[in-house]
């Protein structure tokens, strides 16, 4: 049986997605691979399962995220098999690493991140004061100064549209970025066992539209937030305010 289908709007069903990583899952523990699903953070668990492995015979990590070998060079034991690594270090992060490297100011607000029981305020200020330093700016800027004069900048000598994105954020995004990563490294170190994340200033999104979410009765539109698939019910019904995370430059995609 073959349909056609645009491939974003078959990936914007979570259901879907799940039932491809049942499938690829089902095949590669028929050919005899020992397959683990991850029901919280991936990257820890993948890091885990390598260093398993790695007390009973040499192993290799194959991945493309810096973050698993942060993960790594955190939970390596001193005595076990050797651990190769393959993967591609992003530029932006791998210029960041040699910035810390280099300062240690810098450095030792890095590593305040590694401490447990940091309020909001601290996290916010440690956050936005290491990210000054990463878009140029000095000791005692903000990031909405630093912002307004790399617009000035490079409106000056651009020939082009000056992309946002490639801005520094603002104080108040930032602010909850900072919150994110404190959040995440707490998880990676297993010490988040008494964190709430809403009170973090997030909320659980759970929608129970069940009429298209073409309305303000949908919670996420009267939010002005697109659906996504931990909305519940309603991604399983048609969604008018969903938008899907993967990229396709093709028209339309066949699935059989």
């Amino acid at each position: 049986m073959k349909f056609h289908v645009h491939k974003s709007t078959f990936l914007s069903n979570k259901m879907n997605i799940q039932w491809i990583i049942n499938l690829v899952g089902m095949h590669l523990t028929q050919q005899g691979y020992q397959v683990v699903h991850s029901n919280d953070d991936a990257d820890l668990d993948i890091v885990m399962t390598c260093i398993n492995s790695a007390e009973m015979e040499t192993t290799t990590l194959i991945g493309e995220d810096t973050d698993l070998i942060i993960l790594l060079l955190y939970w390596m034991p001193t005595s076990t098999f050797n651990i190769y690594v393959r993967s591609d270090i992003n530029i932006g992060k791998q210029k960041a690493v040699t910035n810390i490297n280099k300062n240690e100011e810098l450095k030792e607000k890095a590593l305040l991140f590694c401490t447990s029981g940091l309020s909001q305020s601290d996290v916010e200020q440690i956050g936005c004061s290491v990210m000054v330093y990463l878009f140029g700016g000095s000791s005692g800027d903000s990031l909405n100064y630093c912002s307004c004069w790399l617009f000035l900048e490079k409106v000056m000598v651009s020939k082009n549209f000056v992309k946002p994105e490639r801005l520094p954020p603002t104080q108040s995004a930032a602010k909850y970025h900072c919150f994110r990563v404190y959040y995440q490294m707490c998880v990676w170190r297993k010490c988040c066992f008494d964190m709430d994340p809403t009170e973090r200033r997030w909320y659980l999104r759970n929608n129970k539209c069940t009429t298209g979410c073409s309305t303000m009765r949908c919670g996420c539109r009267n939010r002005g937030l697109p659906c996504a698939s931990a909305c519940g019910d309603c991604q399983i019904f048609n969604c008018d305010n969903s938008t899907s995370p993967y990229e396709d430059n093709s028209e339309e995609d066949e699935f059989e």
